[in-house]
């Protein structure tokens, strides 16, 4: 039998999961809890989990520790861990971190009972194809988030505003992916050329900012030609 544990603070965002997860396998054994702790008291050799769901909304780094321990208690009963996203944890350096730090796959909320059907089987094909898709995934994310920020300094540079935010997310994002070169290789670059690939032509900013300035010209042109005009006709009748 099929064994799932969800570890979630949130009592609805938990109830909510654990229905959907009796839905979308109806066999399985579903275990609920509201904290790491609890969930590691449920995990042992003789009582071990298929696949275990975390919410983003627990703390972070009792999330990263519960992963490490839960895998000694396992022993050698191998189990696939999903992480749960709430709201604002809905971020892709967040998730590329998250496949780093271990999780097999990612659960947005809000979700579908499909949606958890089809995570559990490709994190069940990651798994049977060997090592490496978490990483993958992680460069994925990372490289669009990459993309995004440069459009967003481009945009910003053109705007003339502030980019010292982005920039340095910019710094970070690329300090990542340049530790997951030299374990994805030839595999990581032909990622990069894919996303850049798809890679919208960029908008016309400078060039639209350049217009609206000419057409506010214009138009300022016009008042103090007709504030000159009506001027002149006062003095005229006087």
């Amino acid at each position: 039998m099929v064994r799932v544990l969800i570890v979630d603070g949130d009592n609805n965002s938990r109830i909510r999961l654990k229905q959907a997860a009796t839905k979308a396998a109806p066999r399985a054994e579903i275990i609920s809890v509201d904290s790491c702790s609890l969930g590691l008291k449920e995990i042992g050799e003789k009582s071990h989990f298929q696949y275990i769901f975390l919410s983003s909304s627990l703390d972070h780094e009792k999330i990263k520790d519960f992963l490490k321990e839960a895998k000694e208690k396992q022993g050698k009963k191998v189990f696939s861990s999903v992480l749960v996203i709430q709201g604002k944890d809905n971020d892709r350096s967040f998730i590329a971190q998250s496949y780093l730090n271990g999780f097999n796959g990612i659960l947005c909320s809000p979700y579908s009972i499909s949606d958890i059907s089809e995570l559990v089987k490709v994190v069940a094909l990651n798994k049977a194809t060997g090592k490496g898709p978490e990483e993958r995934s992680a460069a994925g994310f990372l490289l669009d988030g990459a993309l995004s920020l440069i459009d967003e300094i481009a945009l910003k540079m053109a705007l003339e505003k502030p980019t010292g935010k982005e920039r340095k997310r910019l710094i970070e994002t690329a300090q990542t992916l340049s530790s997951l070169c030299e374990s994805l290789d030839e595999e990581y670059y032909k990622l990069a050329v894919r996303k850049l690939e798809r890679v919208p032509a960029p908008k016309d900013v400078i060039g639209k900012k350049r217009k609206k300035a000419e057409e506010e010209k214009v138009d300022q042109t016009k008042d103090e030609s007709k504030k000159s005009k009506i001027t002149y006709t006062t003095k005229k009748n006087f």
